[in-house]
């Protein structure tokens, strides 16, 4: 997609990416001819280019129009992640990661609608959302809402361009950080949570003996004070 396109082809493309996915290539192709009509070659040549969206995609687009709130919110816990990956922040990264996980569920669910998702579509979903939480570039993507495809980081050939650069998100963003260090504080993490399973479930083991060990006690109680003499 060029650079630098004339306000109302911007306008144009932003227009046929909020469009049912059904109503594109019609619509696309109607600009088109518009544009030749007015001898707008270069702005019908850049419209006549442009990739008619995934069903997965397009919902994201809708998302980005439809629920701006909420995709703020998620890039912005975006920021939040790459810095705390950044310090190596373990129990940060910890709420952070559950704060992840909660906010693509809803947009998700937002992007369902009414509608039920094939497994296939909600995977690539979770698959752009996650990008977007993972990669600067990919959050700017996503948030001009022109997606044509899943967001995926080993596919950067894939994205459309963006004309804009993201505004006071992309200024905050925090020195890369050491691949090798944050594997290992990933694997400490991992390592932590598998410990603090275990640990859950000797905890419930014990309280089990616990009960067990009450009930036999009161067992215990009971025969005493049958065996107790009666005063007479």
């Amino acid at each position: 997609m060029p650079h630098d396109l004339p306000v109302d082809t911007e306008a144009v493309i932003t227009e046929l990416y909020g469009l049912e996915p059904g109503e594109f290539t019609a619509a696309r192709n109607a600009r088109v001819a518009e544009a030749k009509r007015d001898g707008d070659g270069e702005a019908a040549k850049a419209i006549s280019l442009l990739r008619k969206p995934s069903t997965a995609a397009w919902l994201v687009n809708r998302l980005v129009r439809e629920h701006s709130g909420e995709i703020d919110g998620l890039l912005e816990l975006g920021v939040d992640l790459r810095a705390a990956h950044t310090t190596l922040d373990g129990a940060k990264l910890r709420e952070l990661g559950q704060r992840r996980h909660r906010a693509v569920r809803e947009l998700i669910r937002l992007a369902a609608g009414s509608r039920s998702l094939s497994v296939a579509v909600e995977r690539e979903l979770e698959q752009t959302l996650t990008t977007a939480l993972s990669d600067p570039d990919a959050a700017a993507v996503l948030e001009a809402g022109r997606l044509t495809t899943t967001l995926r980081l080993d596919d950067r050939a894939s994205w459309p361009e963006v004309t804009a650069a993201l505004p006071v998100k992309r200024a905050k963003e925090k020195p890369k950080i050491d691949r090798k260090k944050l594997a290992e504080a990933e694997a400490e993490f991992r390592a932590a949570e598998t410990e603090r399973a275990q640990a859950r479930q000797e905890l419930d083991a014990a309280r089990e003996r616990l009960a067990a060990a009450e009930k036999l006690l009161d067992q215990a109680r009971d025969k005493v004070e049958r065996l107790k003499p009666r005063a007479s």
